[in-house]
């Protein structure tokens, strides 16, 4: 399958590939954070802030310093103007999933040069050009470390890629799929 995700769901899509390389014929990533760049660690504990906001009972004030620390500020009007009605309260309601499970097997998963090294499908690694360090130095690592990484920038973008420029992330998938067709 060609297989893609954005953010974790990047993680995820590397884990694939090296699980279920026969699976995978092409990867997308959509900045995927690598907590082994530099900027990591901060981005944890920022993360570990946020928890805090989440445990002492303020969801609402949980979600929003989580959507500002990926994409930057007054993010809830931003998604309003793309996403349905109600997405404010069913991302609210699905945060014990960020802050229980992903959270938890995201710091510790372990990616380095040597996995990477496996991955040799083609992957198609995306940055918005707005991104916040820890993307922009994750899509580097990812550059320098996969073997058929193909870099893509999409200018004006934030961390919420599809949603800051629905038709320029979707014509890059496109085009990337194109190159990369599955054979029966």
């Amino acid at each position: 399958a060609h297989v893609a995700g954005h953010s974790y769901g990047g993680v995820v899509a590397l884990q694939l590939a090296l699980d279920a390389p026969e699976r995978v014929h092409s990867l997308g990533l959509l900045e995927p954070p690598l907590f082994v760049v530099p900027s990591g660690a901060d981005f944890g504990a920022g993360f570990g802030a946020i928890a805090e906001i989440y445990q002492a009972g303020d969801r609402e004030g949980a979600l929003v310093a989580f959507l500002t620390a990926v994409a930057g500020p007054d993010p809830v009007p931003r998604l309003d103007r793309t996403l349905a009605p109600g997405w404010f309260q069913q991302a609210v309601s699905d945060l014990p999933t960020l802050f229980g499970a992903d959270s938890t097997s995201l710091g510790t998963w372990e990616f380095t040069q040597a996995h990477a090294q496996n991955i040799t499908q083609p992957a198609l690694t995306v940055l918005g050009t707005e991104s916040f360090p820890l993307f922009a130095e994750s899509h580097d690592l990812l550059n320098q470390w996969l073997p058929n990484a193909e870099p893509f920038v999409l200018d004006g973008a934030t961390h919420f890629l599809q949603l800051d420029d629905p038709d320029g992330m979707a014509n890059a998938l496109l085009d990337f799929l194109s190159r990369h067709p599955m054979t029966s």
